[in-house]
């Protein structure tokens, strides 16, 4: 992040600028933002194909209908684990 007093708009900007560099292939937002950011704005706009957290709807769909995606190892195996229990 720039500073701690990014605004929104600062970081839409940002990463809009990163979704489109060929150069850049993954895009990970460290959190949490600072209190005047739309976390969730920020999160939403980046590309689905560099979301390293996995934290995109299109990205957690994909997870969970046992897609082919750019997962997080963690949230893969955490997923793994919980879909291999029986229910009751």
């Amino acid at each position: 992040m720039r500073s701690k007093d990014s605004t929104t708009e600062e970081l839409l900007e940002l990463v809009n600028d990163l979704n489109h560099n060929d150069a850049i292939d993954g895009i990970l937002i460290q959190l949490p933002l600072p209190p005047q950011v739309d976390t969730k704005r920020v999160l939403m706009s980046v590309d689905p194909a560099k979301d390293v957290d996995g934290f995109h709807p299109i990205n957690v769909g994909n997870l969970v209908a046992g897609r082919r995606g750019l997962f997080p190892a963690r949230r893969q195996e955490s997923w793994k684990s919980s879909s291999a229990r029986a229910l009751p």
